[in-house]
């Protein structure tokens, strides 16, 4: 019995992760993608945001390159994002995937204008019609990983899972001491 696991958040969208806990993230685990021009470019990093077992993990969107072309769309690892027309518009790197919460992610609002509005719109609407397939594939990629199962080129989910807490910690302690200081400071 393969039992989805993994549902959608309500707010189906695009979301940016904080690049201070990606790279935190990628310092501790290399698989974790991370560029420093996430910080100030207008492509960050993206992609679907997905409940595992009240734990929510955001899978990575990328762009069409040639390298997924020899990619089989039936592996649990990867989801390939077709165009009406069979073009390969984008991929969702399920084996990418890392755990987030809330106030570590940003739901993107593009302009009409965006060059990137009309490609990822259409995406979007794809992704929400594949619902079914794709949660069965990051089902299928999360038992694998929590039963230790090695997955080439992929994200440590253990690891980042206990990264991710301490990561928490360390952000409460901070809003602590610039309480504490704020507090100090008015009085």
């Amino acid at each position: 019995m393969n039992e989805n696991i993994v549902n959608f958040i309500d707010r189906l969208g695009f979301y940016t992760v904080e690049p201070s806990y990606l790279e935190h993230l990628h310092l501790q685990d290399r698989e974790v993608q991370y560029n420093p021009e996430y910080r100030t470019k207008v492509k960050p990093y993206l992609g679907i945001v997905v409940n595992c077992n009240d734990q929510m993990f955001l899978v990575p969107l990328s762009s069409p390159k040639e390298k997924f072309n020899s990619i089989r769309n039936n592996l649990y690892e990867y989801h390939k994002i077709f165009s009406k027309e069979q073009k390969l518009i984008g991929i969702l790197m399920i084996k990418k995937m890392i755990p987030v919460t809330f106030n570590l992610i940003s739901k993107i609002q593009f302009e009409k204008e965006n060059k990137y509005h009309h490609l990822l719109t259409e995406q979007l609407q794809i992704i929400n019609k594949q619902k079914s397939e794709i949660t069965k594939k990051i089902t299928t990629f999360y038992k694998n990983k929590l039963n230790n199962k090695f997955v080439y080129g992929s994200t440590n989910l253990i690891l980042d899972l206990k990264i991710l807490e301490n990561y928490r910690k360390i952000e409460k302690s901070c809003d602590h001491y610039r309480m504490t200081v704020f507090i100090y400071w008015v009085f």
